[in-house]
């Protein structure tokens, strides 16, 4: 079996919604998107899509896919029902 290469993660997520909210970018769902519908690649950025070359961030995909920052390792979420 083949394990994905990009798993969106809660605090991948954390990001992505602090950065739309907040700092009003919205491409970085775009980003996002295009990497969770295509887990399995080894690279996303300059890679041809259905006919349209990706233009992602590097630097973001490497830290999304890499090893969990040590700020966000023992994030613990709760529920308020």
């Amino acid at each position: 079996a083949v394990n994905p290469n990009f798993v969106p993660r809660n605090w991948v997520l954390d990001e992505i919604i602090r950065r739309v909210e907040k700092d009003g970018e919205r491409d970085v769902l775009r980003r996002a998107m295009h990497m969770a519908l295509h887990p399995f690649e080894d690279a996303w950025h300059g890679e041809t899509v259905e006919g349209t070359v990706y233009e992602g961030d590097q630097e973001e995909e490497a830290r999304w896919v890499g090893d969990v920052p040590k700020l966000e390792r023992a994030m613990q979420c709760s529920c308020s029902s």
